[in-house]
């Protein structure tokens, strides 16, 4: 009881000053688990926090759903602007060669098949949206890291101030189930008590290419004017 006062004696506003203090505050971790992560501005609140935690854990999905393997038409464009996007927004995550180490980012799979074009064989879409940090605070909803999500969507979340931190803590149970899902283990196991020894199980199962986790980051492709306009009317900005 008592725990929200403390944490926001005003109260909370918006899911932009939520996110915001999750990183300043972060310690140890952050971890982004979403469909998008192709917004700059969010991307770039996370960089700052690199400096004071150990690590950022990010897992995304690779655009696969914009191929024309799974929709059946060609969507280059789409495909061209996701990847522009998600690589721009993520690239000042990696761009300081001391911190970069900290950044660790993920995909999914269907285990025991090697990425290939077979998107029907190997595709697992990541369309949760899961923010830990530190086993403290998460929030958990429909807001995406995109501008929309941030600006303009009627979305809805709920953030989760925890008065205890550890494994054991209604955030670090939430965090280990999530991870054991991705990790294909229980719950219990103890390497996921953690955070950073977990995260090494997520680097030696993506390192083994046919494991659920597998490495990722987005491709540099470049940017069109085409690309530019799918981009402006899918991610309008909604402030004043």
């Amino acid at each position: 009881m008592g725990y929200y006062q403390k944490f926001a004696p005003v109260g909370e506003y918006s899911f932009l000053a939520a996110f915001k203090k999750m990183c300043r505050n972060a310690k140890r971790y952050i971890y982004l688990e979403d469909q998008f992560l192709f917004y700059d501005e969010a991307l770039a609140i996370v960089a700052e926090a690199l400096p004071h935690v150990e690590a950022v854990i990010i897992m995304t999905d690779n655009a696969t759903a914009f191929s024309k393997a799974v929709l059946g038409v060609d969507v280059t464009v789409a495909s061209q602007m996701r990847y522009y996007h998600q690589h721009k927004a993520m690239a000042p995550l990696i761009e300081n060669e001391t911190l970069r180490e900290k950044v660790h980012v993920f995909q999914l799979a269907r285990e025991g098949y090697p990425l290939t074009s077979d998107f029907s064989k190997t595709w697992l879409y990541t369309h949760a949206k899961n923010y830990f940090a530190d086993d403290e605070f998460m929030l958990v909803g429909s807001h995406g890291i995109e501008q929309t999500g941030f600006t303009n969507d009627i979305e809805v979340s709920m953030a989760v101030v925890d008065g205890n931190t550890g494994p054991d803590s209604f955030v670090g149970s939430f965090r280990r189930q999530v991870w054991a899902e991705h990790l294909m283990l229980n719950a219990s196991d103890r390497i996921l008590r953690d955070p950073l020894d977990a995260l090494g199980e997520f680097e030696r199962q993506s390192d083994s290419g046919s494991a659920r986790v597998r490495r990722y980051y987005p491709l540099d492709s470049p940017d069109t004017w085409a690309g530019d306009q799918v981009y402006n009317v899918y991610e309008p900005d909604g402030r004043c």
